[in-house]
């Protein structure tokens, strides 16, 4: 390995590679921090308006973080189809294999990826069942009506939704 490579461009790719962790370190640092504090001041925030909406949003984020985290091992699953497909040296986009001969593949492909969506449903039912989940399991919350502040807030979240993308569609 010395006798190919030289000393100064290994010190040189070491040196860079110990900038570029640090910099990679002091960064999520950071961010990770910023984040923090957001996330903990809009909880606060929503906390004070009402707690009741709070909650809602909470669960609305574990839901959310639900989501992330299987579309995340679905698209883990992909990657190993892809080089599954790489291995076999399948691609799609090659016009010297047949068409009908690339949709089935990229269908089964896709049908076994259904397949593995479904098991991983059955699974993660299986798993809730056991522990104590059912169709009857139910928080109830009583009806309560909405304060000024929650009015206003709401007001204010919808008319962002939907005011700024027609201003900005508008604008170009």
């Amino acid at each position: 390995y010395f006798d190919a490579n030289t000393h100064g461009e290994l010190m040189s790719r070491f040196t860079n590679d110990v900038d570029t962790v640090q910099e990679a370190l002091n960064n999520s640092f950071a961010l990770l921090l910023q984040s923090f504090f957001t996330l903990t001041g809009t909880l606060a925030m929503l906390v004070v308006l009402s707690a009741q909406l709070s909650l809602i949003v909470v669960a609305f984020l574990v839901v959310m973080g639900l989501t992330i985290r299987y579309l995340y091992v679905f698209a883990l699953v992909f990657q190993k189809i892809q080089s599954a497909f790489a291995a076999r040296c399948f691609n799609g986009f090659d016009r010297r294999l047949p068409l009908r001969y690339r949709l089935n593949v990229i269908g089964n492909a896709a049908g076994s990826l259904f397949v593995r969506a479904l098991d991983q449903g059955e699974r993660t039912y299986a798993a809730m069942c056991c522990r104590g989940y059912s169709a009857h399991s139910a928080v109830f919350y009583a009806a309560k009506p909405l304060h000024a502040a929650e009015w206003v807030f709401l007001l204010f979240g919808t008319g962002y939704l939907v005011v700024f993308p027609l201003l900005v569609y508008w604008m170009f």
